[in-house]
């Protein structure tokens, strides 16, 4: 057993915000306190957990500890939503960041291939259509041209976010670095 099954065994016993704390980065120091209270040791979770079940009075000492804790926990829980949408928000900049730097270099390279692949995905796509519209399939065929409708949307979704960009400000961005040029 790890910390975050203990997290969900306190949880089952009434301490959602201790529950969730154990399971999450401030675990240890959270499960210290669970752990002295029951006279287990965190560094076997399974044995601390059995000592939680086993103990009649467990509900009513993990909700004091929640309790006395609550802002603490609070303040935990709060930081640890606050980290997902930090980590979230930077994958987010990432994905925009890439998909500047490939506008940026097709301007410079002054290549035609982006032409070339968006054509070739949005041929593709219209063909998907056509086939899965008006070609009658078996079993296998479904299987198979149903995949490839799904690999060849997720493209054409990309190429659509290529050419034209995240919001209005990045076309007109875009335009302008052209026009310098």
């Amino acid at each position: 057993m790890d910390l975050k099954t203990l997290g969900q065994t306190v949880i089952k016993y009434g301490a959602p915000l201790l529950g969730t704390a154990i399971g999450g980065p401030a675990g240890t120091a959270i499960g210290q306190i669970v752990a002295s209270e029951f006279g287990g040791d965190l560094n076997a979770p399974d044995d601390l957990a059995n000592k939680i079940i086993t103990d009649p009075n467990a509900r009513v000492k993990l909700a004091e500890i929640e309790s006395n804790q609550k802002v603490q926990l609070q303040n935990i829980a709060m930081q640890m939503a606050k980290n997902d949408l930090d980590a979230q928000t930077q994958q987010l900049q990432i994905a925009a960041q890439d998909t500047a730097d490939a506008r940026k270099n097709n301007v410079q390279s002054k290549s035609i291939m982006p032409e070339i692949i968006s054509f070739l995905v949005i041929t593709g796509m219209f063909g998907c259509i056509w086939l899965v519209s008006m070609y009658k399939q078996d079993s296998v065929d479904h299987d198979v041209l149903y995949m490839l409708f799904g690999s060849v949307s997720a493209a054409f979704g990309s190429v659509i976010q290529y050419w034209l960009g995240s919001s209005a400000g990045s076309k007109v961005k875009d335009m302008m670095i052209q026009s310098k040029k």
